[in-house]
């Protein structure tokens, strides 16, 4: 049989030596470890942050209650954080009344964490809370480098909201530190009951919201600017700004009293005053007819009377036989505020006599007005006309 002479020989196979497959498996194992330790790392810090957060929450507590103390807080050590919690809420017996911190609140519960002890001092009117925790160690080796990712965390959490109260501290034995300190002579927080405050309150730009009434013995303002003031009362014995600037609305149900001025360019009154009504004095408002009045002898007058100035009406009246009138007090004016008198003088003429003159002075004595009658003379002399004219003057009682 003869050879298939299409047959070629396989050429040489090309792949790994041993050798190369041993150094690239052994680069892999490097990258791998080199990754795994830098992922550890991440995860470490994400740990020791969290432990500082905590510490901040744990920091702000202590704050409160040594605030809520006034001066009286018991000085001695206090071991884990039950002593900031409710007993009522948590069922415990260890605490006090008032929830610093929540129930599930536990440094245990965190890893690297351990219950720290908290000693309170008051030195010369200052409560000093001095909290330090265990030293971190792993495998016998302190965390230097974590403890310090967890104090720049809880700095940072507290920079705001206790800046100039708290500072904390950690070294290189892995042992971390929290002091508050509060002046209970010049401490500006506000008690949770509700007792005055000595210092100012700075609150750096921010809000303050859902105010129901603002009462102040004194108010020390720069500037107010808002687009809408609305109230239900503000009250303060002294308010002193350089300037209030409102583009809307001040509205307020009860008074905006001032010793000062009120400077404007238009005042809009709507007032329904009736003059001669009774008010309080050094008022002033306005008539539904838009009039101008003010409160002077508690009653109600037009501007020029003074209060004791005389208001004056006048009226006349005419025709055939027309021998009587009602005489009419001020406007806004009547017998139960104010003493009114009457003049009235009254003419009748006949076509075949001369001319007949009357006249007459009286008070009224009752409601606003007076019924008088001049000429009642008609005994068939012939047509008569009769006209006249009356004038009221009133001053407040």
């Amino acid at each position: 049989m003869k050879p298939d002479m299409n047959v070629r020989p396989p050429k040489n196979q090309q792949g790994f030596t041993l050798l190369e497959l041993g150094f690239y498996l052994a680069i892999a194992v490097i990258l791998s470890a080199a990754g795994a330790k830098k992922l550890n790392q991440k995860m470490e810090r994400r740990d020791f942050e969290t432990l500082g957060n905590k510490i901040a929450e744990h920091s702000r507590a202590v704050a409160e209650w040594i605030v809520d103390q006034g001066g009286s807080a018991v000085p001695g050590a206090r071991v884990g954080t039950d002593w900031l919690k409710s007993n009522a809420d948590c069922g415990i017996t260890t605490g006090g009344t008032v929830a610093y911190l929540p129930c599930s609140f536990e440094f245990t519960n965190y890893k690297y964490g351990a219950d720290p002890t908290t000693t309170i001092t008051n030195v010369a009117g200052v409560t000093t809370a001095l909290t330090t925790w265990p030293a971190v160690l792993v495998a016998g080796q302190p965390k230097a480098l974590g403890v310090g990712h967890a104090v720049r965390q809880a700095e940072a959490d507290t920079k705001d909201s206790l800046k100039g109260v708290v500072t904390y501290t950690e070294n290189n034995s892995g042992v971390m530190t929290a002091t508050v300190d509060v002046n209970n002579g010049t401490g500006i927080y506000v008690k949770r009951s509700g007792d005055t405050m000595t210092g100012a309150l700075d609150m750096q730009t921010n809000n303050i919201s859902n105010v129901g009434v603002l009462t102040g013995a004194t108010g020390d303002f720069t500037n107010i600017d808002a687009t809408n003031v609305d109230a239900t009362n503000v009250t303060s014995d002294r308010y002193e700004g350089v300037d209030i600037d409102v583009t809307g609305s001040i509205a307020a149900d009860g008074n905006i009293t001032t010793t000062q001025s009120l400077i404007g360019q238009i005042a809009l009154l709507n007032g329904n005053q009736t003059v001669g009504s009774a008010c309080t004095n050094k008022q002033i408002g306005t008539t539904a007819a838009g009039d101008l009045v003010s409160c002077v002898g508690g009653v109600w007058t037009q501007p020029g009377s003074g209060g004791s100035a005389t208001l004056i009406r006048t009226g006349t009246w005419s025709g055939t036989n027309a021998a009587c009138t009602n005489v009419l007090a001020p406007a806004g004016t009547d017998a139960s505020t104010h003493d009114i008198y009457y003049f009235w003088s009254h003419v009748a003429r006949w076509t075949w006599e001369k001319t007949h003159q009357f006249h007459g002075t009286g008070s009224i004595t009752s409601g606003n007005s007076k019924y008088v009658c001049g000429s009642t003379y008609n005994s068939g002399h012939g047509s008569q006309s009769k006209y006249g004219y009356w004038i009221s003057f009133a001053n407040p009682k």
